[in-house]
């Protein structure tokens, strides 16, 4: 493909990439979705927290299976789901409307950079493929090549997948315009209806793009993306929120973490099939494919079983830091400073809430 490794090869990108976090601030409107019982037996009061997501995405599972499966009541925690789109997660984070927030790494560290006392506590998954999909007239990497224009379905600006929308575009020449969409779920619909002739998405909504006539083109699973595109381990997304808030919530901040912890160990005694039956009784799943949902958890699974760079999974050390703010640079915005004083371990990261919530 006339390509070479990707630690070689990631651009440092100019174009300017804020819309998710800078414009985004000022963005409104939402759905909820409460969290599970009103009250645990033999818990008065109960606490609550409000966490904010982008999207009912399987890489949020263990948010909604804790949810779902009754695991924050057991802790005596009452959980409300605070959904939007994408620019929205970060704002109700910064505006109070939230608690806590489950979402990629880069927001979070723009939000610091604007003078937001971002704190990062718990980490939710590292760095993993993203596939390049075709439409069902698209059935090659030439094909796409021989475009004399296209549109290239992404996630918003300043996320890993606009990331990879422009690898995959510079690496393999493509004349393709990037059409940011909220969700994955928009970008996998889009190309299956032919509404894009390419779209970047994780493994999951890609297979169920595939079985609904879409082509996989890169697959994050082969030798091939393993050689030429696989980024080094980092965190991709965490749990952050604002740090002096955390501190006046810290007993609820701690149940939530048990609670999350929880539901990650049913990845670890469950089929897949198991998990995407469980995960379906939300509404917020109910209409995601099996076989995504199915392949989502298999590679969660994988992933579940050590964190970033070999620690426990949740655990953010100061190596994992490095390596994440490291491999956020390629994302290619031009106002992130990795090694700006702002940045740093001490500033950003606060373990106390992970070591109170470890079993002891």
């Amino acid at each position: 493909m006339g390509t070479v490794p990707l630690r070689m090869r990631f651009r440092t990108f100019t174009r300017a990439l804020l819309a998710l976090c800078t414009a985004g601030f000022l963005a409104t409107g939402a759905a909820c979705s409460s969290g599970g019982a009103s009250s645990a037996s033999g818990s008065t009061p109960v606490d609550h927290l409000t966490v904010s997501t982008s999207a009912a995405d399987f890489t949020f599972a263990s948010l909604y299976l804790a949810q779902s499966e009754g695991l924050f009541a057991k802790h005596g925690l009452q959980v409300t789901i605070l959904t939007g789109p994408a620019a929205s997660a970060i704002p109700y984070l910064v505006a109070g409307k939230a608690d806590l927030t489950l979402y990629s790494i880069l927001p979070g560290l723009l939000a610091a950079d604007q003078g937001a006392d971002i704190t990062y506590i718990y980490q939710n998954i590292d760095v993993f493929g993203v596939a390049l999909i075709g439409s069902k007239d698209i059935t090659t990497i030439a094909q796409a090549q021989h475009l004399n224009s296209c549109r290239l379905a992404t996630t918003p600006a300043g996320s890993l997948t606009y990331n990879f929308a422009h690898l995959y575009s510079q690496e393999l020449h493509l004349k393709c315009t990037l059409v940011q969409l909220a969700n994955n779920a928009l970008i996998a619909s889009g190309v299956e209806a032919g509404s894009y002739q390419l779209g970047v998405n994780s493994l999951a909504p890609a297979v169920a793009a595939q079985a609904a006539g879409a082509h996989i083109l890169i697959d994050p699973r082969s030798a091939t993306y393993q050689q030429y595109y696989a980024p080094p381990p980092y965190m991709v997304e965490a749990y952050y929120g604002i740090g002096t808030r955390l501190e006046k919530m810290k007993g609820a901040v701690v149940k939530f973490l048990q609670a999350i912890q929880d539901a990650e160990n049913l990845f670890r005694t469950q089929t897949p099939a198991q998990l995407t039956a469980e995960i379906r009784t939300n509404s917020a799943f109910a209409g995601q494919s099996t076989s995504s949902l199915v392949t989502g958890f298999t590679q969660l699974q994988s992933q579940m079983q050590g964190g970033c760079n070999g620690q426990p999974h949740g655990d953010i050390d100061q190596a994992c830091w490095a390596a994440t703010l490291s491999g956020v640079a390629t994302w290619g915005v031009p106002t992130f400073n990795p090694s700006s004083a702002a940045n740093t371990y001490a500033s950003r990261v606060d373990m106390s809430y992970y070591d109170a919530a470890r079993p002891h």
